[in-house]
């Protein structure tokens, strides 16, 4: 399961014109995998509960995948203690929070799109960089409008 979504992630992201959106949609899309499943059946939380190995070794999955993601962008961190690796466990650990702790799909949303522009800014917060990567603000790739329109 976590092979075949991963896929369509670095698919879906092809199309992002910007590290900003390719971070918020990777993000969005990661989280929202499952959400309608366990909005209709709650007891499919469980599929999604790290306190399982196989849902522990899917977070590291996807923590690879966005230390890729953020390595490929062949931008030095503006903090160097802001390595790839360390970004995405970042990441990848706040995005447990958000999915444990929002109280909708659009709150869901609206924090990844928040913590996407963190970490976007993180990386390209050195002068020079943010005209590079083609960044404008929150918001200039629209990836949350393309991923809200995705089904439940």
């Amino acid at each position: 399961m976590t092979a075949s979504l991963l896929v369509d992630i670095e698919r879906r992201i092809g199309d992002c014109r910007t590290l900003h959106s390719r971070i918020e949609t990777a993000c969005s899309l990661w989280t929202l995998s499952g959400y309608g499943l366990v909005q209709v059946h709650p007891d499919a939380r469980d599929l999604f509960d790290a306190r399982f190995p196989a849902v522990r070794t899917s977070i590291a999955d996807f923590q690879a995948f966005l230390a890729g993601l953020l390595d490929r962008a062949s931008m030095a961190p503006a903090v160097p203690q802001l390595r790839p690796q360390r970004l995405a466990e970042t990441v990848t650990l706040s995005l447990q929070g958000i999915k444990s702790y929002t109280s909708s799909r659009d709150h869901r949303l609206d924090l990844i799109e928040a913590l996407a522009t963190a970490v976007y800014d993180s990386v390209v917060a050195r002068p020079g960089l943010r005209a590079a990567t083609g960044h404008t603000g929150i918001g200039a790739d629209a990836p949350a409008e393309a991923v809200r329109g995705l089904p439940e």
